[in-house]
């Protein structure tokens, strides 16, 4: 015979689903839901976090009977061209800089839906990790980006010319070890 329930309510329930997709423990979960004025203990909580990320002694089809998770998608989306790339490899072989600026602007905006909502009880943003993947992917590329960028022709009318200068430096010199008395 298995352990009864706990029952939080819909606004319990739900609360614990937005702590646990932002990343807060079973402590600071525990303490909102405290606050709230639910007794409950941090076991009660940790053992329904683990239900929600999916822990190995889960079972899927109950949670989804129970409301407390979505039904499985059985489509996988296939990649498209946008896909980033990945960064435990090597980085794809790029002809230009123009691909680079599209990944970088993917980065971007994939980050900004990465921060989303803060959690209320530990000012966690929504997917830290994947924020944290974001900046880091946007760092590689900014750094492609600048190796993959052509160098710029020097301008001979910007730099002096050597010879010149050369002659005036050994000019200044010879003028000062004259006045030197012996």
């Amino acid at each position: 015979m298995g352990r009864k329930r706990t029952d939080f309510g819909a606004e319990g329930d739900a609360l614990i689903r937005q702590m646990t997709s932002t990343g807060c423990s079973a402590e600071a979960v525990t303490a909102a839901l405290m606050v709230r004025g639910v007794k409950v203990h941090r076991a009660t909580v940790d053992r329904r976090m683990r239900e929600l990320r999916g822990a190995q002694h889960f079972d899927a089809r109950a949670a989804e009977a129970a409301g407390i998770v979505g039904p499985r998608s059985s489509a996988s989306s296939a990649p498209d061209s946008d896909d980033l790339p990945a960064l435990d490899g090597e980085l794809p072989e790029v002809s230009g800089v123009a691909k680079i600026t599209h990944w970088l602007a993917l980065a971007e905006k994939k980050a900004k839906d990465a921060e989303g909502p803060t959690c209320p009880a530990c000012g966690r943003s929504a997917d830290s990790e994947e924020l944290v993947k974001m900046i880091r992917l946007a760092a590689v590329l900014l750094d492609l980006k600048r190796k993959a960028t052509p160098m710029p022709t020097p301008d001979p009318n910007e730099n002096p010319d050597m010879r010149a200068l050369a002659a005036v430096v050994a000019k200044r010199f010879h003028d000062l070890v004259e006045k030197v008395p012996a």
